[in-house]
């Protein structure tokens, strides 16, 4: 949803701004754009000195905040700086989506799971690996089949790739992290063959199910049965 807000500046602080606008220079705006957007924007954005952008930053921030058509329509927790773009004739911003993760100094990395990742901790990580069982695979419908198989099978029991996050996370995570991973119908698989691992299943309002989450504490506490289940040993015991 898209709203526009007229009259966040009077004449006298829209004059400021202007002010402060001129002490910058403008630039090409796809430099700030992630992968999938910088193919579609096209417009200018403004650079200027940090002192002069959190005046800026300041000025229409702290007036937006107070607006009662944005308190209406927005109560975010947090409110990212935002970027001052100009368009010129024949200018425009296509459609696109955002990259997950966003702002200077974000890094992107194409791995594997985690094993293109260099050494660090996270306080959350959230997967949704391929996670349908080889039962769920045999009978999909002709509507799920248009997406690439690697992105859907995960072997007989829909874990093949559960396993490798559970064992890699505790060398990611923070000492109070969490995971987040979705499973879809392969819960009860989960539930089963990890049944001493404690995990919270999220209930959804709009329905949905199949997303738990794990303590890092938990996992590290337990990485040894996980690595036995890995391994094929722990299976062998429980069956």
């Amino acid at each position: 949803m898209l709203i526009q807000i007229k009259g966040v500046l009077d004449q006298e602080q829209l004059a400021v701004a202007h002010q402060l606008i001129a002490a910058g220079r403008f630039t090409d705006g796809s430099s700030s754009a992630g992968m999938a957007a910088r193919r579609v924007k096209h417009n200018d954005e403004l650079q200027l000195p940090q002192k002069q952008l959190g005046e800026l930053n300041n000025l229409v921030m702290g007036n937006l905040v107070k607006n009662p058509l944005y308190r209406s329509a927005a109560m975010p927790l947090k409110v990212a700086a935002p970027y001052y773009a100009r368009y010129k004739p024949g200018m425009t911003y296509g459609n696109h989506v955002d990259d997950p993760i966003m702002g200077q100094g974000a890094e992107l990395y194409r791995s594997d799971l985690f094993d293109a990742i260099p050494p660090q901790r996270f306080d959350i990580i959230v997967s949704n690996p391929p996670y349908v069982d080889a039962e769920d695979m045999a009978a999909l419908g002709d509507e799920y089949r248009h997406e690439p198989e690697i992105g859907l099978a995960a072997g007989e029991d829909g874990l093949a790739l559960v396993g490798r996050m559970l064992q890699a996370a505790p060398d990611y995570l923070n000492d109070d992290g969490v995971l987040f991973i979705e499973v879809g119908n392969s819960q009860a698989a989960m539930q089963h063959k990890y049944d001493f691992l404690p995990m919270a299943w999220i209930d959804f309002e709009f329905g949905g199910a199949g997303v738990c989450c794990i303590q890092a504490s938990d996992l590290q506490q337990h990485r040894g049965a996980i690595a036995a289940i890995a391994a094929g040993a722990g299976e062998a015991i429980r069956a």
